[in-house]
């Protein structure tokens, strides 16, 4: 990987385990629709206390864990070959978070955004074997299907938030592609992917 501050420093502030937690602070506190405002306050805390616990801290925790038990060689998770484990570990604190999300007494789209994050992760893992997809990518186009699907299906208008999340994407692929992590062709595929993914989901459960 090239040495390219402003690349890493990108990567880290959208590194795809955080980008589950970025959503539902968006949902609960900044996107003042029906599906937050019925939720009290502490609860909106809670919530997005518990999505980071699962789908950022939990995750990150077995990292580092593979790391210094010299199960993968770094925590950046350069090699493809490397990514299987993490991913896996990944995935099913995803389908736990939605487990969990369903469990609860809240509007579908927290539980099917979480349980399109969860097919997009299955798949990537699957596709790992034979190809390097970018998890960054899928996160942010993860979250460009979600706002994209509450404007379509749920007649919201939201064009300042879809061009934002793309310009964020834009700078997301940026990085990942100055810093030699991965091809043109890798982003793109990845983050169309996703989109396509969380529309669905979006659709599914509105």
């Amino acid at each position: 990987m090239k040495d390219h501050p402003d690349a890493r420093l990108i990567s880290f502030l959208f590194h795809p385990l955080l980008l589950p937690t970025y959503t539902f602070l968006f949902l609960l506190f900044v996107m003042r629709s029906y599906f937050s405002m019925i939720i009290p306050i502490e609860a909106r805390w809670m919530l997005a206390g518990s999505v980071f616990l699962n789908t950022a801290f939990f995750p990150a925790v077995f990292v580092f864990f593979m790391a210094r038990k010299k199960i993968i060689t770094s925590i950046f998770l350069e090699s493809r070959q490397e990514r299987f484990f993490p991913y896996l570990i990944t995935t099913l604190f995803f389908a736990v978070s939605t487990y969990m999300l369903g469990r609860l007494e809240l509007a579908p789209v927290f539980t099917g955004f979480m349980a399109g994050c969860t097919v997009v992760s299955l798949l990537l893992m699957i596709v790992n074997f034979r190809w390097k997809a970018s998890m960054h990518m899928a996160g942010m186009g993860g979250i460009t299907g979600l706002i994209l699907g509450l404007g379509i299906f749920h007649n919201m208008l939201l064009l300042p938030e879809i061009l934002t999340v793309v310009l964020f994407s834009g700078l997301t692929g940026y990085a990942r592609l100055t810093a030699g992590n991965h091809t043109q062709i890798q982003v793109y595929a990845t983050y169309i992917f996703s989109v396509l993914v969380l529309l669905m989901t979006t659709f599914i459960s509105r």
